[in-house]
């Protein structure tokens, strides 16, 4: 009997041992999960921290945090670059009153990334393939640069519906309205942009010498800068961030345009055109209208000599010596490697601006956008304050370490 009794009193826990193991067990939980949740924090700041310290020994980093004022010392090409620049876009109209129409259409893209293109398919389409234009921005009005032109924008525009080519961002356009909103390779747009800047007739207007400007000083100076560019990548960041998954916005990318004309193309009539019939013959014809080879034998119809000539920039070449201003964008591409330093400098611009939600690269993005997974990217804001992510996760550390402490001393009390 006391042999029997001695097991039993062995083998009964008194029920404070058990509670107290409980308790520990529920301290033990409570502090992993802040523990991981404070790394999970610090692990965003790592990473914006590694994408800053992509630049360390970079030598245009500091040339792409240089104040503006202070960039003629660096090159006083691009300066006047710079100021050719400014003085010719600036005419345009910040903020327009403008009463849009629900069935308007925004043509929406950055310079360089193909809107052209996409404005030549989207009026091919409503127009049955129209050409009797002198300059697309005639059929299709530029829409900050609209009142300079002398256009109305309330005006009908002799087909339906009436569309409208932006560079803006979301914010400054009207709300009611449709937006095709076209994304580019930021690489590509930056090769574009410089040829058409530093390599062209535009070099010669701002009386610069064709190349005297190098690629790495464009790129850190003007397309990158850390006050006065970035505009790619606010682009982007501004139409994800309102508008991913919204039916009055579609998504799509210069690239598939290009690889897959037919597709997109019927991508575009569907959204502009809903009720109405889409043939095979209207398809045929804009695909066709919308080739290199065709738009380069009508190359005058896209070099934008419509606007150019009301610029005040231009005014001497028009009145002086009679003679139109013209851009051609139809370009023969030709494909260049990006030096390292360019490479670094816009893979830091990346990851700075655009969260992992929409992905570690534009070629990311562009895969999401292409299978129609584009509904879940707007779900937060892509840059949240770094700063902010940063204190909440030494705040939740603390948070564990407190209880930890506190719990243990509880237990021991027990």
């Amino acid at each position: 009997g006391d042999a029997q009794a001695e097991r039993d009193s062995h083998s009964v826990l008194p029920s404070n041992e058990v509670s107290g193991d409980g308790n520990a067990r529920l301290v033990l939980f409570a502090f992993i999960a802040l523990f991981l949740t404070g790394l999970v924090y610090l692990n965003v700041d790592h990473r914006r921290s590694q994408s800053t310290s992509l630049l360390q020994g970079n030598p245009l980093q500091s040339i792409s945090e240089t104040p503006v004022k202070k960039l003629r010392e660096v090159d006083l090409q691009l300066e006047k670059l710079r100021q050719f620049n400014d003085a010719a876009f600036h005419q345009f109209a910040p903020v327009i009153p403008f009463e849009a129409q629900r069935t308007d259409v925004f043509l929406v893209g950055v310079m360089g990334s193909g809107i052209t293109l996409l404005t030549q398919m989207a009026h091919g389409l409503r127009s049955g393939g129209n050409m009797d234009f002198e300059d697309l921005n005639e059929v299709v009005p530029w829409f900050h640069a609209a009142l300079l032109c002398g256009q109305d924008l309330d005006a009908p525009q002799g087909f339906q519906p009436r569309l409208y080519k932006t560079h803006q961002l979301y914010e400054k356009l009207p709300e009611d309205a449709k937006f095709i909103v076209l994304f580019r390779d930021p690489e590509e747009i930056f090769w574009t942009r410089y040829r058409r800047y530093c390599n062209s007739s535009w070099t010669k207007y701002a009386e610069i010498r064709p190349g005297e400007i190098s690629p790495e000083v464009y790129a850190a100076g003007m397309f990158a800068h850390m006050h006065a560019g970035n505009e790619v990548w606010r682009f982007m960041k501004s139409w994800l961030e309102c508008c991913a998954g919204q039916e009055r916005v579609l998504l799509m990318t210069y690239e598939d345009l290009v690889q897959k004309p037919a597709e997109q193309i019927h991508r575009i009539a569907r959204f502009i055109l809903p009720h109405h019939r889409i043939t095979e013959e209207l398809l045929n014809v804009v695909q066709n209208q919308s080739t290199k080879t065709f738009m380069q034998e009508h190359i005058s119809k896209f070099d934008d000599h419509f606007v150019l000539k009301h610029l005040p920039v231009f005014q001497q070449e028009v009145l002086a010596y009679g003679r139109i201003p013209r851009i051609p964008k139809v370009m023969t591409q030709s494909k260049h490697q990006l030096p390292t330093p360019i490479k670094q400098l816009f893979d830091q611009r990346w990851r700075s601006f655009m969260s992992a939600q929409v992905g570690a690269s534009y070629q990311d993005l562009r895969s999401r956008l292409g299978s129609g997974e584009d509904s879940d990217i707007s779900t937060a804001p892509l840059n949240q304050n770094t700063e902010s992510r940063w204190l909440r996760g030494i705040m939740v550390m603390l948070a564990a370490a407190v209880v930890l402490v506190v719990g243990h001393k509880g237990l021991r009390l027990r």
